[in-house]
C-alpha cells in the first residue's frame, strides 16, 4: 500500500487470491502431443552454473540446441516444426556462418531438422519465460553434454 492509502481486502480480493493460489499449487494438466497438429517449440535462455561465461547469443543458441536435439527430439525428428525465440539475431545464424566454434557446431547439428524459426518479441514470449522462471530440479547441461 502507498502512504496515505488504506489497505482494503474484500471478498473479491480473497476470491482472486484463493483462485490464484489453487492455480499455482495444483498439478498441471498434462496431455500427449497431437501429431496431427504442427509442433511449436518456444525457447528462452537461462543461466546454469556451467554457462556463466556464455554470451547472450550463446545462451540462446544453447537453449535451441538442447530443446531440439535433447528434450523434444523424439517428437520432432522427421517432421517440420516451428521454433520460436525472442532473440532475433538467432534467425540469421541458421542462414550464415558465425565466428564462434561452439555456436557453429550447434547450428551444424540443427541443420538436419526441418524447422521454421520465428522471432517472438520477449513481451509475447511469456510461455517460455514462465517455465524458465519456475524453480524445478533439472539437471544442468554440462560442457561435456553440449558439443
Amino acid at each position: 500500500t502507498g502512504k496515505g492509502f488504506p489497505f482494503i481486502w474484500t471478498e473479491a480480493e480473497q476470491l482472486s487470491f484463493d483462485q490464484l493460489k489453487d492455480a499455482i499449487t495444483s498439478p498441471a494438466d498434462l496431455i500427449l502431443p497431437d501429431p496431427s497438429q504442427p509442433y511449436v517449440i518456444r525457447t528462452d535462455a537461462s543461466r546454469a552454473a556451467t554457462e556463466k561465461k556464455y554470451s547472450a547469443i550463446e545462451l540462446e543458441a544453447l537453449a535451441i540446441w538442447w530443446s531440439v536435439t535433447q528434450r523434444f527430439r523424439s517428437y520432432i525428428e522427421g517432421q517440420q516444426f516451428f521454433l520460436q525465440t525472442d532473440h532475433k539475431p538467432l534467425i540469421s545464424l541458421m542462414k550464415k556462418p558465425y565466428r564462434n566454434a561452439r555456436i557453429e557446431q550447434w547450428m551444424t547439428t540443427l541443420q538436419q531438422y526441418n524447422m521454421i524459426i520465428q522471432h517472438i518479441p520477449g513481451r509475447d514470449s511469456t510461455t517460455a519465460d514462465a517455465l524458465s522462471r519456475y524453480p524445478v530440479n533439472q539437471p544442468d547441461v554440462n560442457d561435456e553434454d553440449a558439443p
